[in-house]
Parts: C-alpha cells; sequence; structure tokens
C-alpha cells in the first residue's frame, strides 16, 4: 500500500473542498458586474495578491509536471515524493488566490 499517495490524495480533498466553497461563492458575487470591476480595482493590494498566488501556482506545477516527467524516465521514488510535495504546495496557492479573489468580490 502506498501511504505517500493516500496522504497527498488527503490533503487534495481537504484542499479541493474549500476552493469549490469559495469559487461557488464568486460566481454568485461576480452576477453584477458592475460592483464586482469596481471592487477589483478599489482592492488593488489584495488583487496583486490573488496574481501572485495564481503566478506562483502556475510555477509549483510546471516543476511537478518535470519532477514527474523524471520520476517517469528514471523510475526514482525521490522524484514522485518531491513532485507530490510540490504538487500539494500548489494547492495551497491555488487556494490562497481563490480566497483572495473571494475577499475581494465579497466586501
Amino acid at each position: 500500500m502506498d501511504y505517500f499517495m493516500a496522504f497527498r490524495e488527503t490533503v487534495y480533498v481537504l484542499l479541493g473542498l474549500p476552493i469549490l466553497f469559495y469559487g461557488a461563492r464568486i460566481l454568485l458575487k461576480l452576477g453584477n458586474v458592475n460592483v464586482s470591476s469596481s471592487r477589483l480595482f478599489l482592492r488593488g493590494d489584495r488583487f496583486l495578491k490573488f496574481l501572485g498566488d495564481l503566478f506562483f501556482f502556475s510555477l509549483l506545477c510546471l516543476v511537478f509536471a518535470v519532477l514527474l516527467y523524471l520520476w517517469w524516465l528514471m523510475n526514482l521514488e525521490v522524484f514522485r515524493i518531491s513532485g507530490g510535495l510540490i504538487s500539494i504546495l500548489a494547492l495551497t496557492f491555488l487556494l490562497s488566490a481563490v480566497r483572495n479573489l473571494s475577499l475581494i468580490v465579497e466586501a
């Protein structure tokens, strides 16, 4: 039994559920285009945090893909485990980005 895979998938579920929750709240709040677009520009500091989190999410996903490719080529477990940890970190940045966007469009 692969315990790291079970741990990784459990973390995916625990981080994925809030992402879905915040995503649904964002979609509901984006109905009023004038209000939501003005909030993006009034809260520029939080919007920059949102963009920064998206950038780091994208960068970590690229590193994750390279590590999994190396694992596929060399079959070394260190690439699989480090790739899994990088993917968890990337998902954490995605959660932070979605949360920041939710705070922007909410209040």
